[in-house]
């Protein structure tokens, strides 16, 4: 029973040791810049992925400049849409861990058009991120977003496994220190 005991702990001890090497390895920051002046760290990662149904491409991005962390999400609706994101509108994204976290737009989002995957209307909401909700996007996956564009509730049910995995691995990224 001792030595099950021990094999265990030295497992666990290996696995500890070796995580933070292995997650480093799987990190594809589009920016990862330390200044040399200031030693403030400059990170972006991105990551886009399709929701089935209603059929729509999203599009989350996180940055990082010095202790301060932001995410842009884009959503870009099938078709040419005229509304605007209203400002206090509510994105909801909630995690496979059952944690909702609330964004409220800050100030209005109107539409723009592309011809990027068809005919698209895309809107980038933006928000501030404190690193505790960095965290918690780097401790589960994300697995469906809401927003209100007009009257219209937008969602973007159960995240492809690969799809949330990679922004959950994302945002690890981004918290890793030198």
């Amino acid at each position: 029973m001792t030595k099950n005991k021990f094999f265990l702990a030295l497992i666990a001890l290996i696995l500890t040791c070796s995580s933070t090497p292995l997650l480093a390895q799987k990190c594809h920051l589009e920016i990862d810049e330390k200044d040399p002046f200031s030693g403030e760290y400059k990170r972006m990662y991105k990551h886009m992925f399709a929701s089935v149904s209603p059929y729509t491409f999203w599009e989350i991005q996180f940055d990082q400049k010095g202790a301060a962390y932001s995410m842009t999400v884009g959503a870009y609706l099938k078709g040419r849409n005229f509304i605007s994101v209203t400002e206090g509108t509510i994105l909801y994204m909630k995690l496979e861990d059952n944690t909702v976290m609330e964004f409220k737009v800050d100030k209005e989002v109107p539409p723009v058009f592309t011809s990027t995957y068809g005919d698209k209307t895309k809107y980038d909401l933006k928000f501030n991120l404190t690193e505790d909700q960095m965290k918690k996007f780097a401790a589960s996956p994300l697995s469906t977003l809401k927003v209100t564009i007009g009257k219209n509730e937008i969602y973007c049910p159960e995240i492809a496994g690969k799809a949330a995995s990679k922004i959950m691995t994302g945002a690890a990224c981004m918290l890793l220190k030198d």
